[in-house]
């Protein structure tokens, strides 16, 4: 029979056998011949393979079996060449290894089984130690094969020529005699090796696996015999993947490369990881590190890596490029196997956030149908290029850089990019609420593509985005969803202004109205009211030109919210009056519920309970209207809240009972969870003490059914309060220390100690001081345990404020020791600016005791540290302490000065509050109106009513001699103010010095 005829008898047997996913896939031609596929413009090379050719090509180690009959019908013994002397060992040298347990040990469990498939496939991707695994596999289970262990490097892709070189080493005379008929070649090796316990080692075999995978079953020898394969491309479902190493295997072979992480610990940690723990990565990196003397160090190392233009330029050896030597290399021997369809995908899933991507949004990317999409996702999983389950794929960290290194045209993939995860996913929430539907399941779909929807909008307003009109529509329609996660408002402030230059640009004034709105959000989260105020005119003009009467009714309710906060009722009043118009001219119903509830807020918080009980209850109509049930129960507990004020007891509770029982509607555990604690909280102010414990039980098991610990711990803390107020101070404690259990079984130091303190304040405010230290003792030593000795710090300091409270000597003594100990911790860490923050603190307590040249002393220490550690407010808040004890020691020019000194370092670091409380002390000391003035603005512009009536009552003093009748009204607006915080010392205060008033 000639060579070329046992070829395609060999291939008629073997191919049908291989099946599986094969034939599933290609299922659709059974019902006739396929016409042939048109050309594409760029034809593929034959070395190429497309989604088709990886998904239809799985090798199942059964075919073996059926392969050896095959063949041995072809190639009868008698015909197989004699041999001469055999080389059974042909292993390359033996390397470092280190880690790998568990895969090593499925490895020998394999290799000893009798029964089990005779080919093991490792799989995994490029650079991550499948050769070395197997090779160190071969050393150390060698001993189970006694007639030898060959291996077989494939790299090299000349499939004869490895067939070759392995029938030399197995002793067969003449190879270059034997033709080119790799798969006759392949049946002879397998003959050498049959009824032998042998193990064949096949490296690299990706290549030969897609091109010539019938010969590879063909010579994989059959029971005793073993066959390892190595190889990127997904071979079985049983195959072994070889993932990334963990961290401490990473650190492992680093000292194994030569590179000491004793005293480096934590940099070598950080630099392993940026390499994505990738076993030849680490090796190229400590090979690279070791070419200079003395070795460059891990923290060096990570800085060459971040001045790369990625990491990939700095993970090869110079002067070379070989896959041993070159990360860059070594991916590039998977990449080259793609058609243009597959690299396309690739570089979509690249170009997705480092989470990775859905089959949806990859689909969308490369505008093809989602079943293509998770084909070519899977076919990429197959080669080892990413890692896919069924609905999502993503890449390894290195690869996806190494991706952003190759030439390829991605301004159509990053446009696709953004329109689907920035506009279509983003639009979700804000359709949701314009349709009056429920907004929460758009918010999961967006939360669940939250990374590249993070992307979609910073890529989106970079200033290369090809599409600027496409990045205003994406930034207006996330706005709103940006806001209700909570998104920080100066980032969100940055994007929204960047959108509204492009808006001007593109003439796109539906849009720039819109974001001009939510820049007045993000200002008023930011406490910028006037800069809000403004944003708003400005989008309350261009709706009104536009003659969007829906974007003016948002607009002035947002107006009126702005007022509302800055106590500014009446506008406030007349803001949502025109937005309520508003809405009800366009019949928008849930616009009209949420300005009548904001309308009953405000009257709500003026006292003006029978307005709010109606606005409240309008809105509450509108919410059950339109089947707003969350709408509903949240404006109920608002009524709730008011009766509660006006003693309407009874009402109250039928308030939050009917909100609890919608919460239970819509199946809101949390909801419940609070109503059952408002509930327990008005049965508790009502002494209705066992009726608050049962609502505070049922909370308790609702926050615990949730898994919500913190709302656990607050309700134990009611609970105990409730004891406490009974005089049970068993059960109270009781209660406080399961809450304290609870943040012990997080593990969480921080909330231990925080409960801890709760604890003490409790005490502290029943004069129970001892009790109170115990519990800081208790949360100190906690911090001692975790060996946190910033906590530590913190909580000596805490310890000392505590102290300082008291104003006898005793106490300032024992406050003095705390700090002095907390001073010690701070600066045996090197904690400079917490020995600032001690030093001063100490200085505080001297000045407390009229000890002026110690508490200086201090003082100049701190400012000492404070400029080391170029802390510019700490250097103010000390200069300002300063200027305080020169002024108490009649040292008013010296005073003066420094307040100067300490007002130009607030204006610096942009400390309102601090040039407030300047200016109100050079006003104190010099008696000019203009600093009191300028004092007066600056507390009211941040809204510090303390504050501000304190500087209206150091203001009256200061004029009090020249005009009565200003500082009788400088005092009455303090009081005012002292009122509104209920702050009944500063009343106190002003009501003795407007009696003296009187009588003089």
């Amino acid at each position: 029979m000639q060579p070329q005829q046992s070829s395609r008898l060999i291939s008629r047997l073997i191919v049908p056998l291989l099946g599986g996913a094969s034939a599933l896939y290609k299922r659709k031609a059974r019902a006739g011949p396929t016409a042939p596929s048109p050309p594409s413009p760029a034809q593929a090379s034959a070395s190429q393979f497309s989604a088709e050719d990886i998904l239809g090509s799985h090798i199942r180690n059964v075919a073996g079996d059926y392969t050896e009959i095959a063949v041995r019908n072809v190639f009868p013994a008698w015909q197989m060449p004699s041999a001469t002397a055999v080389n059974r060992v042909t292993l390359p040298p033996r390397r470092q290894f280190v880690g790998r347990e568990d895969l090593l040990a499925r490895l020998e469990e394999r290799l000893k089984s009798a029964d089990g498939a005779n080919v093991i496939c490792l799989t995994g991707t490029a650079g991550v130690g499948k050769s070395a695994l197997a090779l160190e596999a071969a050393y150390r289970f060698g001993a189970l094969f006694p007639d030898g262990c060959y291996w077989v490097d494939l790299r090299g892709n000349d499939w004869v020529e490895a067939l070759r070189g392995l029938l030399s080493a197995l002793g067969v005379p003449h190879t270059e005699e034997l033709g080119q008929d790799a798969l006759a070649l392949a049946e002879i090796a397998r003959g050498r090796l049959a009824d032998k316990r042998t193990l064949l080692i096949l490296d690299n075999a990706e290549n030969v696996v897609r091109r010539h995978r019938q010969h590879v079953l063909a010579l994989c020898p059959s029971v005793p015999a073993k066959t390892i394969i190595t190889s990127r491309i997904i071979i079985d479902t049983d195959d072994l993947r070889v993932d990334a190493l963990s961290d401490s295997d990473a650190l492992k072979l680093l000292e194994a490369k030569g590179i000491s992480i004793a005293d480096q610990y934590d940099d070598a940690l950080r630099l392993v990881r940026r390499l994505g723990n990738l076993a030849l990565a680490i090796a190229i990196m400590a090979r690279r590190m070791r070419i200079i003397q003395p070795t460059q160090s891990c923290a060096d190392s990570l800085r060459e890596l971040d001045k790369s233009a990625t990491p990939i330029d700095a993970l090869r050896l110079p002067f070379s490029n070989t896959p041993d030597d070159s990360l860059a290399a070594t991916f590039a021997l998977s990449y080259e196997l793609l058609d243009e369809p597959l690299r396309t995908a690739f570089h979509a899933l690249s170009l997705c956030a480092p989470s990775g991507a859905s089959v949806q949004g990859i689909a969308r990317m490369c505008d093809i149908t989602e079943p293509v999409a998770c084909d070519m996702l899977r076919a990429l999983a197959m080669l080892s290029l990413a890692e896919f389950n069924g609905r999502h794929a993503q890449l390894h960290p290195l690869l996806r850089d190494w991706a952003h290194t190759l030439p390829f045209e991605r301004d159509a993939l990053i446009t696709r990019h953004a329109a689907y995860f920035g506009l279509e996913i983003g639009n979700r929430y804000q359709q949701a609420l314009n349709s009056e539907q429920d907004p929460l399941p758009a918010l999961t779909q967006i939360d669940a593509e939250l990374a590249n929807v993070q992307l979609a909008q910073e890529r989106a307003l970079s200033f290369n985005f090809p599409a600027p009109e496409l990045a205003v529509e994406i930034t207006d329609c996330l706005a709103l969803y940006w806001r209700q996660r909570h998104l920080p408002p100066q980032q969100r402030l940055q994007w929204i202004n960047r959108a509204c230059r492009l808006a001007e640009q593109t003439q796109q004034r539906n849009h720039l109205a819109n974001l001009l709105q939510a820049a007045g959000d993000a200002q008023t989260f930011c406490d910028q009211h006037d800069a809000a105020l403004q944003s708003y005119q400005q989008a309350l003009d261009l709706f009104t030109a536009l003659d969007d009467r829906l974007g003016q009714a948002n607009t002035l309710k947002a107006i009126g919210d702005v007022q509302a906060f800055r106590k500014e009722h009446e506008p406030a009043l007349q803001s949502y009056q025109q937005a309520l118009d508003g809405f009800m001219a366009i019949g928008d119903r849930l616009g009209q519920a949420n300005t009548l509830k904001a309308i009953g807020d405000v009257q709500a918080f003026r006292k003006e309970n029978e307005p709010a009980l109606q606005s409240y209850q309008q809105a509450l109509d509108g919410f059950t209207a339109i089947g707003d049930r969350q709408g509903q129960a949240n404006t109920l507990k608002a009524i709730g809240d008011v009766q509660t004020f006006c003693d309407q007891h009874d009402a109250a509770l039928r308030s939050y009972t009917q909100a609890l029982g919608l919460f239970i509607a819509t199946g809101d555990r949390m909801g419940q969870a609070n109503s059952l604690k408002a509930i327990g909280d008005l049965s508790a102010s009502r002494d209705q003490h066992d009726a608050a414990l049962d609502s505070y039980a049922r909370a308790l098991d609702l926050f615990t059914a949730i898994g919500d610990r913190l709302g656990q711990a607050n309700t134990l803390k009611a609970i105990g309060d409730v004891h406490a107020f009974r005089k049970e101070s068993n059960a109270a404690m009781q209660a406080y220390d399961r809450a304290l259990e609870l943040f012990s079984a997080a593990g969480s130091s921080l909330g231990q100690a925080g409960v801890l303190k709760a604890i003490g304040d409790v005490r502290a405010f029943q004069d129970q001081l001892d009790a109170a230290r115990q519990a800081y003792q208790r949360a100190l030593e906690l911090f001692t345990v975790a060996d946190s000795k910033l906590g530590q710090a913190n909580t000596l300091r805490a310890l000392g404020d505590i102290a300082a409270l008291h104003h006898d000597h005793n106490e300032s003594e024992a406050a003095l020791s705390w700090y002095q100990r907390a001073l010690e911790l701070s600066n045996k860490i090197g904690d400079r600016l917490g020995q600032a923050n001690t030093l001063k603190v100490i200085g505080d307590a001297y000045a407390q005791r009229g000890e002026s040249d110690a508490a200086l002393h201090s003082y100049e220490q701190a400012l000492e540290l404070y400029i080391a550690t170029n802390s510019q407010l700490g250097q103010a808040h000390t200069l300002h302490a300063i200027g305080d004890v020169q002024a108490a020691c009649g040292q008013e020019a010296q005073a003066l000065k420094l307040y100067e000194q300490a007002l130009t370092l607030f204006t610096l670091a942009g400390s309102t509050l601090g040039q407030a409380n300047a200016y109100a002390s050079l006003g104190r000391i010099s008696g000019k109106r203009a600093h009191f003035d300028k004092a007066i603005r600056l507390y009211a512009s941040i809204h510090d009513l303390y504050s501000l009536a304190r500087c209206k009552f150091y203001y009256a003093l200061s004029v009090l001699d020249q005009d009565s009748d200003i500082a009788r009204e400088l005092l009455m607006d303090a009081k005012s103010l002292w009122t509104q915080i209920n702050f009944e010392e500063g009343r106190a205060a002003v009501d003795d010095l407007l009696s003296q008033l009187a009588i003089g």
